[in-house]
């Protein structure tokens, strides 16, 4: 039976308590006895006892069993105090950042565990990264993929003591043992390491989503946390996920009353800013025109600071117009192997010799609904990004989604996900930006305006899908998920312009490995040939 049963702590505390009751009840009868009189008057001594008995009784065995609690089990007491403090703060928590301080810091001032840690489910994603914890080193993410048993075990159950999952094993024979799906779930919970027999408890949604895994542990005891303790944070998870939802409600209304703010900002300022600026340009371009003993260095010098610094203030009131109004998506259905292999083109020209583009397709990849060249939009930003960050290999990836939960709203035609990822080995992204990368403004860079990934987001978001980011020692990772369709007909990119310049042609895409004297494949075998035919068909954009 998976009942757990009453450890001999809790078997301990309830003979306590009898016996205190027990003598507490008699000597409230001995007291009637000897009060009222002896065996003549036993009938009205059992009677006033009796009531007496009955309206004590229960504040009696309150206070009974709180003095035990207090006397034998300080600990557990220490737990269910942190926890209800830890939900009356809660009460009050908008963020998601102090929702994980403050739980994490009541589990560790209750001192009922040894170690604990809360890993919340990345944005639109399916890993689970680490939030908070205390105690012993945590891994940094939690893949969805390989935690899938124990992530499917949580999404039936409140929580889940892998202890408990570990002795049903045992008892096992060895036939039951290796067909049993327990032994799958105890792989799984070994990427928690220190806490890999410890206590799961599942943090939902409203309807049921799983939004995050909190892992408590007691290595000093087996069989740690009673029944009532695991109901008692049962009960704290439920209040974390309701704080979950509140954050993503409020962040909601923040980032709409942040665009309204943007729009009318960005609506007043197009002809303030563009219109001057264009002059300026187009006066400093006129200046800029060699004539013959007018024109000195310090001032060529200068004129060219005025045309860069022009144009990159150009390229932020463009940015922040575009993010400010709505954009008109074209969605239709699209070849994201050919979007991702015509992206890749384009950027071969304008990629440092220093950093390698790989493709890495999928040849039986459906269709997508998406808008072909917002969808290239998207991946150019991306795969700069990480060839400004310094990465020296870039991989772009198609591959059908690996969960298949439903992202967004889907319509009749889709029949399931499609994951476009790019990987990067650069240095990656410190954990305490992740929450802040699609934030309007948001740049690590010195000239970066901070809204090309939030215009990304968007992008994809009205395509119906979602990006997500992740990062460990390897690099960073952003997954790019959008709706499959079944229909026949096929939207691609438009075609690039080939660069005029000849160096640019002895540029390579480094998925090939190859000269551009040789026909060029992708790591599926796709080769430019092939491409290039396919592109004729494309009208020029």
């Amino acid at each position: 039976s998976r009942e757990r049963l009453l450890d001999l702590y809790e078997i301990l505390g309830q003979l306590v308590v009898s016996t205190a009751l027990a003598f507490s009840l008699a000597g409230i009868f001995y007291v009637f006895v000897v009060l009222v009189g002896g065996f003549n008057t036993m009938y009205l001594n059992a009677v006033l006892a009796a009531i007496v008995i009955l309206v004590l009784f229960e504040p009696l065995r309150a206070k009974v069993e709180e003095y035990i609690q207090r006397l034998f089990f300080l600990e557990r007491v220490d737990l269910d105090k942190a926890v209800t403090s830890a939900r009356r703060n809660l009460l009050h928590v908008l963020q998601v950042e102090e929702m994980t301080q403050v739980v994490i810091s009541a589990l560790e001032s209750s001192r009922r565990a040894t170690g604990a840690a809360l890993f919340l489910r990345n944005p639109g994603g399916s890993d689970f990264r680490l939030a908070d914890a205390f105690g012993a080193p945590m891994p940094p993410l939690v893949d969805a993929a390989t935690a899938r048993p124990l992530i499917e075990r949580l999404e039936g159950a409140n929580s889940l003591l892998l202890e408990e999952v570990e002795g049903d094993l045992q008892r096992t024979n060895h036939a039951e043992r290796d067909a049993s799906s327990d032994r799958q779930v105890l792989a799984a919970a070994e990427l928690l390491g220190p806490l890999a027999r410890g206590l799961c408890l599942a943090v939902r949604s409203e309807d049921g989503e799983l939004l995050g895994i909190l892992v408590v542990a007691d290595e000093r005891v087996r069989d740690a946390f009673s029944p009532d303790e695991v109901v008692l944070l049962e009960s704290l998870t439920v209040q974390m996920g309701v704080v979950i939802e509140n954050s993503r409600v409020y962040q909601r209304l923040q980032e709409r009353d942040r665009l309204a703010a943007l729009g009318q900002m960005a609506a007043g300022l197009a002809h303030e800013i563009k219109n001057p600026l264009g002059a300026i340009k187009g006066a400093a371009q006129l200046l800029n025109e060699p004539v013959a003993g007018e024109q000195s260095a310090v001032d060529a010098e200068f004129l060219g600071i005025i045309l860069e610094e022009v144009e990159r203030l150009d390229r932020v009131v463009g940015s922040v117009l575009d993010y400010a109004r709505p954009s008109k998506s074209n969605l239709g259905t699209t070849d994201a192997n050919s979007v991702v292999q015509r992206t890749l083109q384009i950027l071969r020209a304008d990629t440092p010799d220093s950093c390698e583009l790989f493709a890495n397709l999928d040849e039986h990849l459906p269709l997508v609904r998406a808008d072909a060249e917002h969808l290239r939009q998207v991946l150019m930003n991306l795969v700069k990004n990480a060839v400004q960050a310094g990465a020296s290999r870039v991989e772009l990836r198609t591959q059908p989604a690996r969960d298949n939960r439903v992202l967004g709203e889907a319509s009749e035609t889709d029949v399931g996900w499609v994951e476009l990822v790019v990987v990067d080995d650069g240095p990656g992204i410190i954990p305490k930006l992740m929450d802040k990368l699609f934030l309007p403004f948001f740049t690590t860079k010195d000239k970066g305006t901070g809204l090309g990934l939030a215009i990304s987001q968007r992008l994809v978001q009205e395509m119906g899908g979602n990006i997500a980011a992740a990062s460990d020692e390897a690099g960073a990772r952003f997954t790019i998920t959008l709706p499959a369709t079944n229909k026949d007909s096929v939207s691609l990119v438009p075609p690039a312009r080939a660069p005029d310049d000849s160096a640019s042609s002895t540029r390579r895409l480094a998925a090939a490995g190859e000269s551009n004297r040789r026909p060029r494949t992708s790591a599926v075998g796709v080769s430019t040939a092939e491409l290039d035919r396919r592109d004729d068909l494309l009208p020029e954009s």
